[in-house]
């Protein structure tokens, strides 16, 4: 704000941020968005009455909301008042959205709290209008909204919800991811849920809430927990928060599969483009958490080779280097060795690791990574999956045949994985491919010339 003001030639200005009247608005911690707006507000103040009505709008919002709550709003029955209530809290989650999502949230926060809404209930009930207007949200054509002149009051909303009933988070954490994942709830709406949630996550620094935006946010909406997250780990208020919480999940002892695939969706897509180092040491932690032959993975690895092959190709030699140098890490061994199959499991990724074998070091770190592959169990059917599409691929080609069949041969010159060539060799009609062929010869003649060099 100090650097927006002092821009638009308002450096006289900067004190006022420092002064008891915005205390309130640094205690609600505003987004950077709402700073930037507060700031684009006193740059056009003119006198004392419209800087009060710019820190009226920015305040932490806890006596309107305090008022929102109020029991002597509900004269008839505890049942009323909580039915006000949880309208406000609907429409604090669903701020902007459609007025049929803020009333099904509203009755769906009612039945986990024990209230039937049965057909019956429901049309005997306030009228949808009415409980829009007890709960002080107003209409805009069909959408809801509490008050636009408050700016910020739907997040204090939520703040306050969080901060008043402690002993609910799990009920109100698990019923906000729902309305989300409600597939009625339209998209536009269940993204406003979402990112209602992230920002309090980030505000309270509660990790459970992206924990269960995670884990919880399942089926047909599954995109939407890794879109969510996706933008928020390259925002500039959020993004190092969620990064961490990406990173922690994948250093966790066993973490849940729908966890790994959204760490690896997220690291695969627009943000691992635009921060490949960050994203690549995420996905090569989540490489060690899923099967081998992941399809997730090698889509992910294959974005980011076509975007970012320099720091593919970085990443990957370290990890290969690292794995020769640290016989005894197990993690770092199946980490290694799941990025480096989905690597090659595309043909960009192939082609890069092609290209890296010109050099005679990264070559052998190549022929070590494949034969260690093909000599664990869970790995084998990946593996050579993956070699029975390089024999289509590089069979015909008459520029790089030469090259995969130099490196399948030091790949199989030790006879202890011989028998892995069976599978390779044979066609359906028993006859004998001539590339394996060619292979196994090239092979046999390496470890023969090996066991001559090796003799006194």
């Amino acid at each position: 704000m100090t650097a927006e003001l002092t821009a638009h030639h308002r450096s006289e200005r900067v004190a006022w941020l420092d002064g008891t009247d915005f205390a309130d608005i640094w205690k609600a911690n505003p987004p950077a968005r709402a700073a930037w707006h507060l700031a684009s507000n006193l740059i056009q103040a003119t006198g004392t009455e419209q800087i009060q009505a710019i820190i009226a709008k920015f305040g932490d919002w806890h006596t309107d909301v305090e008022t929102l709550l109020r029991k002597d709003r509900a004269r008839e029955s505890d049942a009323q008042l909580l039915s006000i209530r949880v309208t406000v809290w609907a429409g604090a989650l669903l701020h902007g959205g459609q007025r049929s999502s803020v009333i099904r949230a509203a009755d769906d926060l009612l039945t986990r709290l024990g209230l039937a809404r049965t057909p019956a209930n429901v049309l005997t009930d306030a009228t949808t209008s009415s409980r829009l207007t007890a709960a002080k949200i107003t209409s805009d054509g069909s959408r809801a909204l509490h008050d636009k002149e408050k700016d910020g009051l739907p997040a204090a909303i939520l703040r306050h919800l969080w901060d008043e009933f402690p002993t609910q988070h799990e009920l109100l954490r698990s019923w906000a991811i729902s309305i989300a994942a409600d597939p009625i709830i339209p998209e536009e709406d269940a993204r406003l849920v979402t990112n209602a949630l992230l920002r309090l996550a980030v505000h309270r620094h509660d990790r459970t809430i992206l924990d269960g935006l995670a884990s919880d946010l399942v089926g047909a909406r599954r995109w939407l927990a890794a879109e969510t997250l996706t933008e928020a780990a390259g925002d500039a208020e959020l993004g190092r928060y969620v990064r961490d919480r990406l990173r922690t999940w994948m250093d966790a002892k066993n973490p849940p599969d729908n966890k790994v695939e959204l760490v690896i969706e997220i690291c695969g897509g627009t943000w691992g483009i635009q921060q490949p180092a960050l994203a690549l040491t995420r996905l090569g932690k989540a490489a060690g958490r899923t099967g081998y032959g992941s399809v997730t993975l090698t889509n992910a690895f294959r974005q980011l080779t076509v975007h970012r092959p320099a720091e593919v190709h970085k990443a990957v030699g370290q990890w290969l280097s690292d794995m020769e140098r640290r016989h005894e890490d197990a993690n770092l061994h199946r980490q290694t060795l799941g990025a480096f199959l989905a690597l090659v499991s595309s043909d960009e990724g192939t082609d890069l690791i092609l290209d890296g074998t010109h050099s005679p070091e990264t070559r052998l770190r190549i022929v070590h990574a494949w034969q260690k592959l093909l000599l664990t169990n869970d790995a084998v059917e990946a593996a050579v999956s993956q070699l029975k599409r390089w024999h289509k691929r590089f069979e015909d080609d008459p520029e790089r045949r030469e090259t995969v069949l130099d490196v399948l041969a030091n790949i199989f010159t030790p006879p202890s994985l011989r028998p892995g060539l069976d599978r390779l060799m044979v066609t359906e009609q028993s006859a004998i491919h001539p590339f394996w062929r060619e292979v196994l010869v090239r092979a046999a003649n390496r470890y023969q010339a090996s066991k001559e060099e090796s003799s006194p």
